[in-house]
């Protein structure tokens, strides 16, 4: 702080050297701020602030930025045998971005002159004017519209708020609701044995040498269960998602049982043989399951306690269908390849070589 006049500057220092600020932002809505009147012990006397402002939030959706600004007007009174009167405006610029759980901001003010009075006993009012000089704050507001105050050692306190357009719809912080059908190790199979020999050998990328096959192409079908309501202030809606559910088909094994009839020789050693592929699948399937469910869970997916605002309910749809859809396919080639390559182990010359001995009367074709 400088002062422009000598008498009374440390007492004036003190007073305004203690305001800083603390704000909070959203993607959309009004931050508040104010001052929380509190009077406060600052040397031989008492200091109260007073102020409030609301500084409309906006996010660049195609960054995710938050910005805002604004100008606070301030007044404080303090009170030490004399009395001093300040009142000066702050001009606030912010810049933040927005977590899953909070909304993180740098909330710079320009320096400013205080316009002050003082009086004291038997002498006559004096006017000064103040310098407080330029600031930067980091502020973190958690995912909820309660105030927060905040108030440095010793100096007054002020209030932030985030008054959104979009209020949570509950006041518990869960996780996204995801579900997995039919789900970890409860995979379906839909055996198939009664195709001819050479019905197999079509399936797929076409093999001269196949005796039966299992087939599984981790594709699902995506369900979401979502919810909107009008926004407070009548721009658009409020948006978010109760569940997810990821259905998958069964995985099919194809055996030939009408060139080889169930009860032969033939039949049960490639059902035993084609069982090893299933039981890799599911596994694979597991892995698949588990990881889209922690995945979509910390996806940025907008639940009843942290609604997005959007302008129709139908935008907020698309963006999480394509977040879910794009993760789902992510995850697809990721198990299908792992899939191609743990098959191509388990279809080795020695595993096959090792079918065909357990039937040595067999295999006429």
């Amino acid at each position: 702080m400088r002062s422009h006049s000598g008498k009374f500057v440390g007492l004036l220092a003190l007073f305004l050297s203690q305001s800083l600020m603390a704000v909070a932002g959203s993607s959309v809505g009004d931050l508040e701020m104010w001052w929380d009147e509190t009077p406060v012990q600052m040397g031989p006397g008492k200091t109260t602030w007073k102020g409030k402002v609301s500084i409309p939030m906006t996010r660049d959706d195609s960054t995710g930025k938050l910005q805002g600004s604004g100008t606070l007007p301030t007044t404080m009174h303090g009170e030490a045998g004399c009395t001093i009167d300040c009142s000066y405006t702050n001009p606030i610029s912010i810049v933040g971005i927005e977590t899953p759980i909070a909304r993180e901001l740098q909330i710079a003010s320009a320096g400013v002159n205080a316009s002050c009075v003082i009086k004291c006993p038997g002498l006559s009012k004096q006017t000064m004017f103040q310098k407080q000089e330029a600031f930067t704050q980091k502020v973190s507001l958690p995912l909820n519209s309660n105030p927060v105050r905040s108030a440095p050692a010793g100096g007054p306190g002020i209030f932030y708020k985030l008054a959104q357009a979009c209020e949570p719809q509950t006041t518990q912080d869960k996780l996204l609701d995801v579900s997995i059908t039919p789900g970890i190790n409860k995979w379906d199979v839909t055996r198939m044995p009664f195709l001819t020999l050479d019905g197999i050998r079509r399936e797929g990328a076409a093999n001269p040498n196949r005796y039966g096959y299992t087939h599984h192409d981790f594709d699902s079908k995506r369900t979401i269960n979502d919810k909107s309501i009008r926004a407070k202030n009548g721009d658009g809606y409020c948006y978010w998602v109760e569940s997810v559910n990821l259905a998958f088909d069964p995985i099919t094994v194809g055996l030939p049982g009408v060139t080889y009839p169930d009860t032969n020789c033939e039949f049960k050693a490639v059902a035993k043989h084609e069982e090893k592929h299933v039981t890799l699948y599911k596994s694979l399937l597991n892995s698949f399951a588990r990881e889209f469910s922690v995945s979509a869970q910390s996806f940025g997916i907008p639940t009843a306690f942290a609604p997005i605002h959007v302008s129709s309910q139908s935008e907020g749809h698309d963006q999480v269908v394509q977040k879910l859809d794009g993760l789902a396919q992510k995850l697809r080639s990721k198990w299908v390849d792992e899939r191609i390559r743990q098959d191509a182990l388990l279809d080795s010359d020695r595993e096959y070589a090792a079918v065909k001995a357990s039937c040595p009367g067999g295999w006429g074709n």
